[in-house]
């Protein structure tokens, strides 16, 4: 196995600071609360499912709540085990939790395909993989999350940080292209009490979560519960965000007729890579905490993708009346790096172009995608990638210039963060 090693705090002091950044002491709070529904729904994730529910639950899903409070921020970091999150799923959960004076919420989901569906009212969400919609599988969601939120609040205590990133070629292919190389990265954020002991953990790593496949039935948090799971032996909580997975997907899967083994052999893989990584890890009470949220105009929304520009012409007026015109975007800032949240399915090549930009500001610092947070407009390619068409093209539902355009606004943030 071939990687690369990148300790922030074997590096320098710089490491710890971006341009101008005051430091203050750190507090965390962390909550694990079940979002497996207690009811039969849909299942997410795929199309040819038609909507059918699921037939039971192979393992349970969860809603992992951290809180990070420092330098007047107090962020609130959520992963669900969900296949996305969308505008009024978060406005709901936003509005519920206005009491806690956070300064930002970033909710993402872990993208698994045999997850909970049936959330969103939408009818072409409905259609294309989310099951039909029921107000009370909504209801409960948001009820399950915002208790996540309210309990990782309610017991806040002083803390250490601190992060390794490393490099792997085995994790990862590109499933567009299946000769294209794909260096994976996996990035863990640890948490320790003042005493050392490790309490908590988001995990940055980007492969589509769909080992099980359209056929299966059971819910199931996919490999990023295993991966989640194989760390909370050794952490109280551990956050699972998925990268700029788009086009990439699992590789050398151990192939069996059991797909919850293959789940298991991969979620085990990446677990133990991640562990490994968590116990190098040092951390440190000093901590710079700084977010920025931006609510941006969207390209005009076209089916060109799917139905090329003929058929578009006639189909996008009608189909413009159920996508939105606007989205969310985030970046929050941990010392040097910058964990940056995009509201759908996000190309792999944006974590390469995010890795080049800016790097004089970035001070030895990282920008990691977590994708599918937020919001969820579909798939975000590059011009190039759009132009080759193929089933991302054809979910990408805001033109081609939608990814360079997300990229430019999230550039700037990151910028006015290092400037603060």
């Amino acid at each position: 196995m071939l990687r690369k090693s990148l300790s922030v705090f074997a590096v320098a002091p710089l490491l710890f600071v971006l341009a101008s950044t005051s430091v203050s002491a750190l507090e965390i709070g962390w909550a694990k609360v079940e979002l497996t529904p207690p009811f039969s729904t849909p299942l997410a994730g795929y199309g040819k499912r038609f909507g059918k529910a699921s037939t039971g639950v192979h393992d349970p899903l969860f809603a992992r709540a951290l809180i990070i409070s420092g330098n007047g921020e107090k962020i609130a970091v959520v992963s669900a085990d969900l296949l996305l999150i969308h505008r009024e799923l978060r406005e709901e959960v936003a509005k519920r939790v206005a009491p806690l004076q956070l300064s930002s919420l970033l909710l993402c989901a872990t993208h698994t395909h045999s997850g909970v569906g049936g959330y969103w009212d939408n009818f072409i969400a409905e259609t294309l993989g989310m099951g039909w919609y029921e107000r009370r599988i909504l209801d409960f969601l948001v009820e399950r999350l915002v208790a996540a939120i309210r309990q990782a609040n309610d017991k806040l205590i002083r803390a250490k940080m601190g992060r390794t990133v490393e490099v792997f070629h085995d994790l990862s292919i590109n499933r567009r292209h299946r000769g294209k190389a794909v260096a994976s990265e996996i990035a863990v954020i640890r948490f320790d009490s003042l005493d050392g002991k490790p309490q908590a953990a988001i995990v940055n790593f980007a492969a589509h979560p769909t080992i099980l496949g359209p056929d299966n039935r059971l819910v199931s948090a996919d490999y990023p519960g295993v991966v989640s799971r194989v760390l909370e032996k050794h952490v109280s909580v551990a956050l699972f965000a998925p990268g700029a997975a788009a086009d990439l997907t699992p590789r050398r899967v151990i192939r069996s007729r059991d797909k919850f083994q293959s789940v298991d052999a991969y979620g085990n893989k990446v677990g133990a890579l991640a562990v490994r990584m968590l116990d190098g890890t040092r951390t440190s009470e000093r901590a710079s905490l700084k977010s920025r949220t931006l609510d941006v105009q969207l390209p005009q929304a076209t089916t060109a993708g799917a139905m090329g520009d003929s058929l578009a012409f006639f189909v996008d007026p009608m189909f413009r009346r159920f996508v939105p015109h606007t989205t969310r975007l985030q970046a929050v800032a941990l010392n040097s790096d910058v964990l940056t949240a995009w509201p759908g399915e996000v190309a792999s090549d944006f974590q390469q172009a995010l890795n080049k930009v800016d790097r004089k500001s970035a001070n030895g610092g990282s920008r990691w995608i977590f994708s599918t947070a937020n919001d969820h407009i579909g798939y975000i390619q590059t011009e190039q990638e759009y132009a080759l068409g193929g089933y991302e093209t054809s979910l990408s539902l805001f033109g081609p210039e939608l990814g360079s355009r997300l990229l430019k606004h999230l550039v700037g943030m990151i910028r006015e963060l290092s400037e603060k």
